[in-house]
């Protein structure tokens, strides 16, 4: 019985106590997002936010025998280079990525000893879904302590050391109050002191807003997040994971008629060759070999209709392909099923590079835009996946690693962008001198497109993309003051909490700011 109390003070306390701290530290770090990050642009505020979140996150993960690793420093160097690229130059990458970094961190410290990294990840976005339940688990324990308190107020012991505490420092206070008003009334300043305290703690009181519906929202979600994040985990957070457990090689139970569900799967991928073949076949033709459209259709219509239709097609192709090899080994593996799946995998690469070919003439007829951007990195995503599926395929490789590769392409795909200014690369790519010959230039996009993009305006402001009566020159001085002038408000509107490192640089070099 002894033994078992020990075990319970060892493993139970420690615990609680960092329940307790979880919920401690969840006011504070509401508190502060309210005053960084609500109704602001994204800048040092964020950046402060999150690396707050992480020291609370360290403090509640610490255990005295933890030691470093090699994977914990590399961990940290990402989240420090994420962290410096948030105070340089923030963008939806960079905020993607910080946030897979708080949702992995959660569960690395705590569990980085329990299965693969991905599964680590998935405990972390487990815990934030937990959230919810962390609240009503904090009720129950806050109930609890006041039912206690509440016990023990009303035993005999209580209710004499109250009435002494009544008799020791209740006619000290009344005495006081007393003295209090009537050295008031005989000492002006000591009576303009009094009433001005007073007066200013009723002001305050009538002066106090009540928080708009926005405001709670925006509270009750953040605080959901963070106590959620905080909360300690367990080792079977990974082993409760679904996936976890269903991402095994050959999960779905052996059909009661082997060939004929290994002769279904080969018709299947047959009939889907046959049909990718034919959109292929009409894309070679009138695409790579520049031909004749057909009557009545335009370059514009044919490039740009219809993209997001492929993009969707190849997208269900894959998870198709994961859901065939996700049968039983005693159908996957009969003759003839890999050959097809490959042959169709490399058909989707085929349409990938077709989507990617009328995207660029796209481009050449229209001009790049963010969204191009966007979507020619997601068609990178998506080959990368088709070629990590067709390694599953010749290797017999598992569900579960399928996903974990997938999920760090996906990650490293989000980190290196977050470096990469895009909205620079369109802005000067717009601005070349034959683009701008040929299609014209937008100066109210350049505008929108930010800090980024003002260098591309300087040079249309400076004319140095011809000669000084540049038909666009004009337009770009007028942009330019426009800018700083905005830039000036931002400031002023926002404060310190919304600056950026490269916007407050550019800003600075703005004629009349």
């Amino acid at each position: 019985m002894n033994a078992l109390a020990v075990d319970d003070a060892v493993v139970v306390r420690p615990i609680n106590v960092r329940r307790a701290l979880a919920l401690v530290f969840t006011l504070p770090l509401i508190l502060a997002a309210d005053f960084l990050i609500f109704d602001r642009p994204v800048g040092w505020g964020w950046m402060l936010w999150v690396s707050g979140l992480w020291g609370f996150l360290a403090v509640t993960r610490w255990q005295p025998a933890w030691r470093w690793r090699t994977k914990d420093v590399f961990l940290l160097v990402l989240m420090a280079s994420s962290l410096a690229q948030c105070a340089w130059r923030p963008s939806l990458s960079n905020s993607l990525v910080l946030v897979c970094l708080t949702a992995y961190a959660a569960a690395h410290f705590e569990l980085r000893n329990v299965g693969p990294w991905w599964e680590r990840f998935l405990a972390g976005v487990r815990a934030v879904g937990a959230g919810p339940l962390r609240w009503v688990q904090s009720a129950g324990a806050v109930a609890g302590l006041a039912d206690r308190v509440t016990r023990r107020a009303i035993e005999p012991d209580t209710v004499g050391n109250l009435r002494n505490f009544l008799i020791i420092f209740g006619p000290a206070f009344a005495i006081g109050v007393v003295f209090l008003v009537l050295l008031g009334s005989g000492n002006a300043v000591l009576g303009v002191a009094i009433s001005t305290a007073v007066q200013r703690f009723f002001d305050a009181l009538w002066a106090f807003d009540v928080p708009g519906p926005g405001r709670v929202v925006f509270w009750a979600s953040l605080g959901t997040v963070v106590i959620g994040l905080l909360w300690p985990l367990g080792a079977g957070v990974v082993r409760q994971s679904i996936l976890g457990r269903g991402m095994e090689a050959g999960t779905f139970p052996a059909p009661r008629l082997v060939d004929v569900a290994a002769w279904s799967t080969r018709m299947m991928l047959l009939s889907v060759n046959v049909v990718f073949f034919a959109a292929n076949t009409i894309d070679v033709v009138h695409l790579w070999r520049e031909s004749v459209l057909p009557a009545g259709l335009t370059l514009s219509e044919f490039v740009h209709k219809g993209t997001w239709n492929l993009v969707a097609s190849v997208v269900v192709a894959a998870l198709a392909l994961c859901v065939i090899f996700h049968q039983n080994e005693r159908v996957v593996r009969r003759r003839g099923i890999a050959v097809l799946a490959l042959v169709w995998i490399g058909q989707n690469l085929l349409l990938l590079s077709n989507v990617g070919l009328r995207l660029k003439l796209y481009v050449d007829s229209f001009g790049m835009s963010i969204l191009r951007v966007h979507l020619a990195l997601f068609l990178f995503l998506v080959a990368v996946g088709f070629v990590l599926l067709a390694i599953r395929v010749v290797q017999r490789r598992k569900l579960k690693w399928l996903f974990g590769a997938n999920l760090l392409a996906t990650f490293l795909l989000f980190f290196g962008v977050q470096f990469w200014d895009t909205r620079a690369f369109v802005a000067d790519l717009n601005t070349r001198q034959d683009q701008v010959e040929e299609l014209g230039l937008d100066v109210p996009f350049l505008v929108e497109l930010g800090p980024s993009g003002w260098e591309a305006l300087k040079r249309v402001a400076e004319a140095e993309m011809g000669t000084a009566a540049h038909p666009y020159r004009e337009a770009a001085l007028t942009a330019r003051q426009k800018l700083a002038n905005a830039e000036k408000w931002r400031e002023q509107r926002y404060g310190w909490r919304s600056l950026q490192g490269e916007r407050l640089l550019r800003t600075r070099a703005l004629p009349g700011f």
